[in-house]
């Protein structure tokens, strides 16, 4: 648990063939916008189920305590939950987990990969699950689109002020 270790999407652009190709692992992602309109996630994120375990855990602490999430995170029951999701999920050799680029062989389980043509795709933006504001969702089109127009409006910054704002909310 104390090895470094990290989570990427890496995309190749191949303009002989007009194709993309990628790989995946972990809780970031890869959207793609397309002309019309509309877009699509290419990217699994097998961590969301464990994540939202101890979110889940958390806000029942809260709630029973009548805490904020951040005094709510001190207590030893999230830091166990922290610790139990690791082992199950980290390249879990059952296949059932997430993976994690940190040098162990299972990650080979977790490893996505796939080729998109070109045609037709206005953009494509890679990020991880923390650029996302609170409240938004990588699987709803309308907040990718958000994200998309965030971004259009007033690049990153923009977008970094939005989701700073959510968290403040």
């Amino acid at each position: 648990l104390t090895l470094p270790a990290a989570m990427a999407t890496v995309i190749k652009i191949d303009f002989t063939k007009n194709i993309v190709s990628f790989a995946h692992v972990g809780d970031t992602f890869m959207f793609v916008y397309f002309a019309d309109g509309t877009s699509k996630v290419f990217s699994d994120d097998k961590n969301k189920k464990f994540d939202e375990e101890v979110f889940s855990l958390l806000r029942n602490i809260a709630q029973e305590n009548n805490l904020t999430y951040h005094k709510a995170r001190q207590d030893k029951r999230i830091n166990e939950a922290i610790k139990t999701m690791y082992y199950r999920r980290n390249n879990n050799p059952n296949g059932k987990g997430s993976g994690l680029i940190n040098g162990d062989p299972h990650l080979k389980l977790y490893i996505q990969t796939g080729e998109i043509a070109l045609q037709g795709v206005k953009a494509i933006l890679l990020g991880t699950d923390g650029l996302m504001p609170q409240g938004w969702s990588e699987k709803n089109e309308e907040d990718r689109q958000k994200v998309f127009d965030e971004i259009q409006k007033g690049g990153f910054k923009k977008l970094f002020a939005t989701k700073q704002k959510s968290e403040n909310d």
